[in-house]
């Protein structure tokens, strides 16, 4: 969590979360979470 509170207090980040707020056609922008683990053999 840590690491995505630095992205979107980024000014990359802010500005994906702005653009995501623009396109939208209705409603408050959902953002999903999703965490990948790896395992190598």
């Amino acid at each position: 969590m840590t690491d995505l509170e630095a992205c979107l207090n980024s000014e990359g980040g802010q500005a994906t979360a702005n653009h995501a707020v623009e396109i939208l056609s209705g409603g408050a922008p959902l953002f999903l979470i999703a965490e990948v683990e790896t395992f190598d053999f």
